[in-house]
């Protein structure tokens, strides 16, 4: 029986150390922009989410208005970075008195306001007030800018509304705008409330903290 000589290509040595080092610096460099990619990402979610909920909570104060037939109140509180949405019975545009309510809460005497409306979470508003803080999508989400455009949709001055009232006919005002910002890359979204019939608007700013001299913005809805 003849021995068979077993013989190897040099293709079948196998992978170098050098070709092994050169193939984990690639994964490593495709890893790093990956991650840098995914953190934009999430920060541009958690602002567009933010004011996507604003925007529903001022539909949700015009529907409640027409239902109830007396007008809803929306408060911009940028101090705290929350607002607050409900029925403003004395109309001072705060919703900070006991018989400001959001829907009929602790009525008893059938007159439509809280008998009591105490403030157990110690928030400084009324417990019968809906209250939704910023601070529910990160500490980066805020109403105070740290990259300001250099103007709002359309060429519009940059300034939040302090309130928004929205009226039993569907009616609303005064307009204006509110701004959040993701404010550790600047993304900033605006939501505008357009016209006295209650039309609102969203928009994204095209710049950041990077682009600060951006102007264009990019409607939403």
């Amino acid at each position: 029986m003849n021995d068979k000589v077993l013989s190897f290509s040099k293709d079948d040595s196998g992978v170098t150390l050098i070709e092994l080092l050169i193939t984990l610096i690639i994964i490593a460099i495709m890893a790093s922009i990956g991650i840098v990619e995914y953190g934009r990402f999430i920060a541009k979610d958690r602002g567009r989410r933010a004011t996507n909920e604003l925007f529903q909570n001022m539909r949700l104060a015009r529907t409640m208005a027409i239902k109830e037939n007396r007008a809803y109140t929306v408060v911009i509180d940028t101090a705290n970075d929350r607002y607050m949405i409900g029925f403003d019975q004395n109309g001072d545009n705060d919703l900070l008195d006991n018989q400001d309510t959001f829907g009929i809460c602790n009525d008893t005497n059938g007159d439509r306001l809280p008998d009591t409306n105490p403030d157990n979470n110690g928030d400084g508003v009324p417990d019968c007030v809906k209250v939704v803080n910023l601070s529910g999508y990160g500490s980066t989400i805020s109403t105070t800018l740290t990259t300001t455009p250099p103007n709002g949709p359309g060429g519009s001055g940059i300034s939040n509304a302090a309130f928004f009232v929205f009226n039993p006919d569907g009616s609303a005002g005064p307009l204006g705008s509110v701004y959040i910002q993701e404010t550790m890359r600047g993304y900033t979204y605006c939501m505008r409330l357009a016209t006295a019939a209650g039309k609102i608007d969203l928009y994204v700013w095209d710049g950041d903290k990077d682009n600060a001299s951006e102007t264009g913005w990019t409607e939403l809805r």
